[in-house]
């Protein structure tokens, strides 16, 4: 499906961009080749469709653990209306608490009530790293 594949290859900010836009960036880089229109089709579908290339990496291309961008990643869409501060919190409970997470993000350049969906997953694995740094030296 056409939408299917511009969630996908959808950017930051995007309203489509989605945690499963962030995961498949992890492992690949997506790219719309063309649209197909539902006439091309018997019986035709009620949705235009679209021919999508993903065009994988050899190596990630983030720095950090996959489990633990993932998770982050999980945690910036779980609850679109809240800040991704507060989803951090609400992931990782107990080991973050919100100022904690609200202080982390400003100290990477980030505004305190930045939402998950406006970062990249560049910026959602510096995230996890300096996440996982500080839990390792508080023991969380």
């Amino acid at each position: 499906q056409k939408e299917a594949a511009q969630r996908i290859c959808a950017r930051p900010g995007d309203a489509d961009y989605s945690a499963f836009t962030a995961q498949v960036a992890y492992y690949a880089r997506p790219s719309v080749l063309m649209d197909v229109p539902r006439d091309l089709f018997l019986p035709a579908p009620k949705v235009d469709s679209a021919v999508l290339k993903l065009d994988l990496w050899e190596n990630p291309p983030v720095k950090g653990e996959k489990t633990e961008i993932f998770r982050v990643i999980r945690a910036a869409f779980a609850n679109r209306r809240k800040t991704f501060a507060n989803g951090l919190c609400i992931e990782f409970g107990r080991q973050l608490p919100k100022q904690t997470a609200e202080t982390l993000l400003c100290s990477m350049g980030f505004a305190q009530n930045v939402r998950g969906e406006m970062l990249s997953l560049e910026d959602l694995s510096a995230v996890s790293v300096e996440l996982h740094n500080f839990l390792m030296k508080t023991g969380g």
